[in-house]
């Protein structure tokens, strides 16, 4: 297998049913233990995404095989039917697999905390189960990339937290498309420069699709 089938293999792995047992049997044991004494290299699932790169010595693929084994690890265990109708759909055009596999790499290769490799899990099993489309997945996935991470986990948390509220928060995430800014129904404030309206940000629609994401199981 080549490089070039990289984004295959992460898909195939994500969606094969021993990654999850594999996530569990593995939770208390270090992913770093892991890639130092080579373990990961007998897994299955995960052997042929290693057999891609010659070598993961660089620090740079060291980090991104993390972040591959992070996500593929914690990927819930799909239903046959579910597996099968994303696949047949998937692999039924040649060119749609491989937007997707490259796709992927990209998402997963930008991701500035290992944090972030699980959020992107739980949009990818929301599309294979047809919750959300390409175009979403994408977007999202963009969204979690420009995301601090402290601030996703922030949104994510069910009964939600005081900081929620917290209008700079959602600041925070507008870069992320998952905030929006609009004006307040408050009175105009007069200044010498003119009449301004009162601003605040508050959540998106794509912030409320990263929360129903995140939110399932």
């Amino acid at each position: 297998m080549t490089g070039n089938d990289l984004g295959t293999a992460i898909v195939r792995g994500a969606c094969n049913p021993e990654a999850k047992s594999l996530a569990v049997d593995l939770s208390e044991i270090a992913l770093d233990s892991l890639l130092e004494e080579g373990i990961l290299k007998e897994i299955p699932v995960l052997k042929s995404i290693i057999a891609c790169r010659k070598t993961w010595q660089a620090v740079h693929d060291q980090l991104f095989l993390r972040k591959v084994a992070g996500f593929v690890l914690a990927c819930p265990k799909f239903t046959e039917a579910e597996k099968n109708k994303f696949l047949d759909e998937v692999l039924r055009e040649p060119k749609a697999m491989k937007q997707l596999g490259d796709a992927l790499v990209l998402i997963l290769d930008k991701l500035d905390d290992l944090e972030k490799a699980p959020m992107v899990k739980k949009v990818f099993a929301a599309y294979v189960r047809g919750h959300i489309d390409y175009s979403d997945f994408r977007r999202l996935g963009a969204g979690i990339d420009s995301a601090f991470v402290g601030d996703l986990k922030i949104i994510c948390v069910q009964p939600p937290p005081p900081e929620i509220n917290n209008g700079q928060v959602w600041a925070f995430l507008e870069p992320s498309g998952f905030a929006v800014s609009r004006a307040r129904n408050a009175p105009r404030i007069l200044s010498s420069s003119g009449t301004r309206v009162q601003i605040h940000s508050t959540i998106s629609s794509l912030g409320k699709l990263f929360q129903k994401c995140m939110l399932e199981e």
